[in-house]
């Protein structure tokens, strides 16, 4: 049986009919769970520009279309995100934090580095960064989508929809996106209202000694899990989906990308960003072929950030989380059977060992590794090593 994306993969410049733009604007909002509920956090809690947010957010989506014509996802920074909006880093400190990274990956990516290291990790591995970060992404989404005891019941229907009409997602998420801007609006009407106009003006950040802290409590951990993420994995997986593009999408490349989005993004006080292998799986399942997608989700970020950022985050935070939560299900399905995991005996076991070591530790990196020495273990190198 076709265990593989039910995708197929163009092979020709896609023409632009409406249903082309249709699926591109419906890719567009694969990584909406993801990007919406960090970016709402880091500003309310880590003290973030919206504006700066926003317009920073939309100029990397353009960038990043337009460089790689893929619908390649533009994240935050999950480690950095999660200890700013936990408490353990000031937003200072998680944009100094996002800095290092940038520097550390421009610096891997201009002198070759990650090739090297891209050559030594096993094919199986990968896949098994994959289907943890898939089982990340399922669970938030499901916590998302279940968050309200009285919409359980419209959750399960949702689910059981977005199921039935797995062939045709792009509409799915269109739907759920309308289904979310009208509940938000019907909870609060004065979202309704004519939204002032709020010019953003571009600042850069002043650092002071207190957040060059940010470097070892939060860059020096999210170093390694944006090489596996946003660089290895990623690369892996647009290669899988996009083999046409291969040249596009080597690790040199993806390396680069995401430092030059933090050596721009971070002195503005932007949100530290990066790729993800599940934006990219959600984008993809919902119907995104080309760049045109992240371009149209960067055109939007990046209106709303320079003219109407105050009504954007009025809208961000009034958006219900249990449709944010189905989003990031759909891209956390979709990265699972991305994974493949399942096509050899080593790659299931290291697959599991992998799950259980990160969410018993919290720690991708610890997977990464209990998965690498498993692997080496259980079969010779050279099996594990899997053809690309």
């Amino acid at each position: 049986m076709d265990t593989t994306l039910p995708i197929t993969v163009p092979v020709r410049a896609p023409k632009f009919s409406t249903h082309f733009l249709l699926r591109e604007a419906a890719g567009a909002l694969g990584d909406l769970g993801t990007f919406v509920p960090l970016a709402v956090g880091m500003v309310q809690i880590a003290g973030l520009d919206a504006g700066t947010v926003l317009v920073t957010a939309g100029v990397a989506n353009i960038f990043t279309g337009l460089a790689f014509r893929l619908p390649m996802a533009v994240q935050p920074m999950k480690a950095i995100c999660a200890l700013a909006i936990g408490g353990a880093l000031t937003g200072p400190q998680a944009i100094v934090a996002g800095l290092f990274v940038g520097v550390s990956m421009a610096a891997l990516g201009a002198f070759r580095a990650v090739r090297t290291l891209a050559r030594a990790v096993p094919r199986t591995v990968l896949r098994g960064v994959q289907l943890t970060v898939a089982g990340e992404l399922l669970i938030r989404g499901l916590r998302f989508a279940f968050s309200i005891s009285h919409a359980e019941i419209g959750m399960v229907g949702a689910l059981l929809g977005v199921w039935l009409l797995r062939r045709r997602l792009e509409w799915v998420a269109i739907g759920l996106l309308v289904a979310g801007l009208f509940l938000a609006a019907w909870h609060q009407s004065g979202l309704l209202a004519v939204p002032p106009l709020s010019f953003w003006r571009p600042q850069l950040m002043n650092f002071d000694r207190a957040a060059l802290e940010g470097i070892w409590r939060g860059g020096l951990p999210q170093v390694p899990l944006t090489l596996l993420n946003s660089v290895l994995a990623v690369s892996a997986l647009a290669v899988q989906l996009y083999p046409h593009r291969a040249t596009r999408v080597t690790v040199t490349r993806m390396a680069l990308s995401v430092g030059l989005m933090n050596l721009f993004v971070c002195p503005l006080g932007g949100l530290p960003l990066c790729h993800g292998s599940g934006g990219l799986a959600g984008q993809h399942r919902l119907g995104a072929r080309s760049g045109l997608s992240v371009v149209m989700l960067g055109g939007a970020k990046l209106t709303l950030g320079l003219c109407f950022s105050a009504a954007a985050l009025a809208w961000m935070q009034a958006f219900p989380v249990n449709i944010l939560g189905l989003f990031l299900v759909l891209a956390g399905l979709s990265l699972a059977e991305a994974s493949r995991f399942w096509e050899s005996r080593a790659g299931i076991l290291v697959a599991a060992i992998m799950i259980a070591v990160h969410f018993s530790t919290g720690w991708l990196l610890a997977a990464f590794g209990a998965g690498w020495i498993v692997c080496l273990v259980v079969e010779r190198k050279s099996t594990c090593q899997e053809p690309n």
